[in-house]
């Protein structure tokens, strides 16, 4: 895909592009799609606000049999509501997270206040919960991933995930394949020995019981 220009027309280009550049290209023909999780919702939406085009989101495909019969949704935290070890009041504190996530209302306030793009979480919700100017895109997607993720259908990203040397690796190092500065061979070999020493150093991340 790299070598046939699919990622932004050959790897000087990929590079060279950074935020404003690929969602102006979107938004103007540049680009035929945009592969970007959620947070990309309101700048895609601002950017066709002047445009005849429009717009709308689909998971990426399965292209593996081993993978699933339907799309998945990632587990794609960018942050964490965390109780610091050594606080004098733990159940406190877990007590007004459960407070904030108990309430589909409340969390989705929270969601509204972010344009629905970020701190999205995988409630049961209904047509009846969101507010009535939704955009019906976004709307579909948080239906959707709540359903997805209810039925086990997820998946987790590297950024979540990973150990920190891992999780560098995977994509920095990449791109050093795609630039065929290393083989597909030494990229998974270096992979395979990060990953041992993360867990030798007790360095993984835990995964919630599914």
């Amino acid at each position: 895909m790299v070598d046939e220009g699919y990622w932004s027309g050959n790897l000087e280009t990929y590079y060279s592009l950074d935020w404003d550049d690929f969602n102006n290209e979107f938004a103007t023909r540049g680009s035929a799609m945009l592969m970007i999780g959620t947070w990309g919702f309101n700048v895609t939406a601002t950017n066709f606000g002047e445009s005849s085009d429009d717009w709308d989101w689909n998971p990426l495909p399965i292209l593996n049999s081993q993978a699933g019969s339907a799309p998945n949704y990632q587990l794609a935290t960018g942050g964490t509501m965390s109780i610091n070890a050594a606080s004098k009041n733990a159940d406190g504190a877990a007590k007004v997270i459960d407070w904030i996530l108990s309430d589909k209302a409340r969390a989705l306030k929270v969601t509204g206040s972010l344009g629905y793009g970020a701190w999205l979480l995988p409630l049961k919700y209904t047509d009846a919960d969101f507010d009535p100017n939704i955009d019906p895109r976004q709307k579909r997607f948080l239906t959707e991933f709540a359903e997805a993720s209810d039925s086990g259908n997820y998946g987790y990203t590297t950024w979540t995930f990973y150990p920190n040397d891992p999780g560098v690796h995977i994509w920095k190092d990449m791109e050093v394949v795609w630039a065929g500065d290393i083989t597909p061979l030494e990229f998974m070999e270096e992979s395979q020995r990060l990953w041992d020493k993360a867990r030798e150093d007790d360095a993984l991340v835990p995964v919630g019981k599914r």
